[in-house]
Order: C-alpha cells, then structure tokens, then sequence
C-alpha cells in the first residue's frame, strides 16, 4: 500500500531532532498497527515554506506613550464613577461617553437623527480634546446629571463654534502619558507572548497556502511530488493508493485534488490518469474551506478532480478544528470518533490513540483496501 501523510500548520522542523523524531513515531505506529506493516509511507514537508519564528517583528513588545482615546464604560461600575472620571479627564469621558452613544444612534436611528449624534459628540470631542471642560461641570452632582447636561446640548443643537465659546480651559497638559500599572495592557502583554507568534504561524500557513502567490505554488509542487512517487509506485505494484490529509493538511490535499492544472500535471508525469483508492481527513477543515468557496470548482457530483474510491472523513466532535464534509462533499463520508481527549487536545490525540487505529484497521480491511 502507498500512503502519502500530508500534516497541518503550525508544523515546524527545528533541526533539534524532534520533528522527525514525532514524524518516525507516528509514520512506525501506523504502519503497524493500522496497515499491519504493509505500507510505504511519504511525509512532505511544507512547514518550511511558512513563518519560521515565533519571534515577529510587528508585534508590539511593551506599552509606549499612548494616543489615549477614552476608557471602556464597562469598567466604570461604581455610582457616579462616569462624573468622577469626568471632573479628573473631561476628554477621557466624552470618548468613552461617544462609543455607546454613537453605537445606540447607529442601531436605533435614522439617518439623520444619527447624523446629529454624531456632530453632537464630535464637537464634544473636538472642544475636550483641545483642552477644554464646560463651565457647569464642577456643579454636576450625579453621573445622570451629568447625562442630562449633555443631552440638553444635543436637543438645543449645539454647533461646534458655539460649544467651544461656551467652555474654558482648564490649563492641563495634553500630553499622552502612560498609567503607571494598566491591567489591560498587562493582559493584552501577556496574551502576546503566549498566543501571538503561535497564531501567526497557524494562521499563516493556512493564508499561505490559499493566496496562490509562489510559497503556495512551492507548498503544492511538494505535495504533488509525494502524490506521483506513490502514485507510480501503488500502479507498478498493483498497490492501493491512500492520501492521508490532518488538520489542515487535508485542505492542502483537497485543494491540490481539485485544481485541474495541478492534476494535469501530475497526470502527464505520471504518464496516467491519476486515480485515489480511498482519501482520508482526520481533523481538518475542508468542509469549512469548502463552505467559504475556498477550492478550485470540480465536475457535480464529485468531491475531487480525479476519481476517488473512498472519500473518508474522521473527526472528534471535541476537537474545535474540525468540521463535517459530507454536508458539503458529494460521496464523501463522515465518522465521528471520541478519542475521550478534552478539548484542548482533542485536536491532536487522533494518532495517539489504540483504538483509533484499531477500528481504522478494520474500515480498512472491511472496504477491501487490506487483507483479512
């Protein structure tokens, strides 16, 4: 049997001897215990062609001297805290006080009703913003007061000249300047460092391959590479041909399976039409892809551009990453499995699981893809 093994994003090849060293395992295990030693099995390798570091150079790395446009209203809870951020930072307050004002008008007026929320709260803006705070502020005794005064600005339809003759200044220094501990900005640190660069490589990959542009083009000759190696070598030995796609290794698969040029090409070095005994995609978003009109269009009533005996599709309902295909993909079936793994490692406890393999066995050997 030829098995091409296409992995996911995110996968990485260091050079410290763990990439292979999980590729081995995996490729040792299956080959024993699902193909029963009866399998050559091809690993391509296209992690290389996405970001290499975690490390990137756009990400913000600590809290500079901020442009500050306001504080979220959800963090003032306590009575009249809005009053009170008000008489300490009149500007703070308006931007803070537009974002829900400008957000209601939006959802809730017409158009021009909207515009004139919209004027009223840019001219309050524009007046605190050049160091100005309305007279009447210091006398303001409750946060409803101070909502009242506000809107009587909006109903006498205040323009902007007339609202910045009726404040004055308040002889503050404008100057942004950072708090001396920002919660948020500590959150948001250190959700950076945990998250930023493993996301941009996840999420990297995965715009990589889709963009067409050449890491895409280099991601797709390695795989159809693998794809003719094993598919000459599955016809001169009379062998089934498995292509094997996790993650979203399986939309690479998919992809490449639908894209006539890249078939064509595989075909004319094949010397063959090129033909798929069973496609398997274990944890993989092909039907999300497919959903978002993300692949090359195929003939009605196929899943893919070539034949395919078996279009299998394995996921674990705990395993977030992964969606149905059949909903989407003619012939194509799905099998729910439950690898018992929570779901922050669903996703990857599908190839370290017996019984996975097990029962995979015996779909295999059921639909006369193995021996008895």
């Amino acid at each position: 049997m030829q098995v091409v093994f296409v992995h996911g994003v995110n996968t990485r090849d260091l050079g410290d001897g763990d990439y292979e060293k999980w590729v081995n395992g995996r490729t040792d295990r299956m080959n024993r215990l699902v193909f029963r030693g009866h399998a050559e099995i091809r690993n391509p390798y296209w992690g290389k062609y996405g970001l290499q570091t975690k490390v990137l150079k756009s990400t913000p790395v600590k809290k500079g001297d901020a442009n500050p446009l306001g504080r979220s209203q959800r963090s003032l809870t306590g009575s009249n805290e809005l009053l009170s951020l008000a008489k300490l930072d009149f500007r703070s307050a308006i931007a803070s006080m537009s974002v829900s004002a400008i957000s209601q008008a939006t959802a809730l007026m017409e158009t021009t009703d909207r515009h004139r929320v919209e004027d009223l709260w840019l001219a309050l803006a524009a007046s605190a913003d050049a160091g100005y705070v309305p007279e009447w502020l210091p006398f303001v005794r409750s946060d409803a007061e101070l909502l009242d005064r506000l809107t009587q600005v909006s109903t006498e339809e205040t323009s902007l000249d007339t609202l910045l003759s009726t404040t004055r200044p308040m002889g503050i220094d404008w100057k942004p300047k950072v708090a001396a501990f920002d919660p948020n900005a500590f959150l948001a640190a250190r959700a950076r460092e945990l998250m930023a660069g493993h996301l941009a490589q996840f999420l990297g990959d995965a715009l990589m391959f889709f963009s067409r542009r050449e890491q895409s083009l280099a991601v797709r000759r390695e795989i159809c590479a693998s794809i003719v190696g094993a598919a000459k070598s599955a016809r001169d030995h009379g062998q089934p041909l498995v292509l094997i796609g996790y993650s979203m290794g399986g939309g690479v698969l998919h992809e490449v399976l639908t894209d006539r040029d890249a078939v064509a090409e595989m075909e004319q070095q094949l010397g063959a039409p090129l033909k798929v005994d069973l496609f398997l995609s274990v944890g993989t978003q092909i039907g999300l892809f497919a959903e978002l009109q993300q692949f090359s269009e195929v003939a009605a009533g196929t899943p893919l551009a070539v034949p395919v005996s078996h279009y299998w599709n394995i996921f674990d309902y705990n395993d977030t990453l992964a969606f149905l295909c059949a909903p989407l993909l003619p012939t194509a079936l799905d099998f729910e499995v439950s690898t018992g793994a929570g779901i922050s490692d669903a996703h990857g406890a599908y190839f370290e699981n017996a019984l996975f393999f097990s029962r995979l066995n015996g779909r295999l050997t059921n639909a006369g893809l193995l021996g008895a």
